[in-house]
């Protein structure tokens, strides 16, 4: 054996997986310090102030704004909104809107139970067929055919055919479904689902 050669070095468990005098790669990180110090807390009181404040000033520039309802709930759910949003991430909101998709869904499965929000098909989007025929959604008739309109969709929106069609709707009361795209059409036209549905969905993600 030659005196010069190098001995074999078995690597044991406190080798670390490396031979004697191998080299090694160091690598640092730096951040802003620990999640708790990035995302400092912003005080309930503080938001709902700024808030209502806000809505206060509103109201009094634009008097017709007092069609926004209780300004005290609006208010209150949005500073929820807001502070639920800073401390989970913008993340959470996405989650929130699946979980409620998902949960209105299940629920509407094996029988018709009223969605948390009312339904706005044929108020917020419609179904428009190859054909020009045009239904408030796809699992509804046709209630009007743009070629009768002589395809002006201004006058078609604002024709008596479709505010009989959506009188007969009733705000998803006529009918039920699973249908997610006006699932989540609705949910996002309802304060009520944005300000209250979607953060407790989130919360209460883990029970069905």
């Amino acid at each position: 054996m030659d005196d010069d050669q190098q001995p074999v070095t078995r690597l044991g468990p406190d080798s670390g997986g490396r031979a004697p005098n191998e080299q090694t790669v160091r690598v640092y990180t730096w951040e802003w310090g620990p999640e708790e110090g990035r995302r400092p807390g912003l005080p309930w009181i503080g938001i709902f102030l700024l808030v209502f404040g806000a809505l206060l000033l509103i109201q009094q520039l634009f008097p017709q704004a007092k069609a926004l309802g209780s300004l005290v709930f609006i208010a209150i759910g949005v500073a929820f909104l807001i502070k639920w949003a800073i401390d989970r991430g913008t993340g959470s909101l996405y989650a929130g809107a699946i979980i409620t998709h998902y949960r209105t869904q299940h629920a509407n499965f094996q029988q018709p139970t009223a969605w948390p929000f009312a339904c706005t098909a044929g108020q917020t989007a419609v179904v428009i067929d190859y054909n020009g025929d045009v239904r408030a959604c796809e699992l509804r008739e046709k209630f009007a055919t743009l070629s009768d309109f002589d395809y002006d969709f201004g006058a078609l929106w604002a024709s008596n055919e479709r505010q009989t069609e959506l009188t007969a709707i009733d705000g998803g009361k006529a009918c039920w479904c699973t249908h997610v795209c006006f699932i989540h059409d609705s949910m996002r036209h309802s304060r009520r689902a944005l300000l209250y549905d979607l953060p407790k969905n989130y919360l209460t993600r883990e029970s069905w």
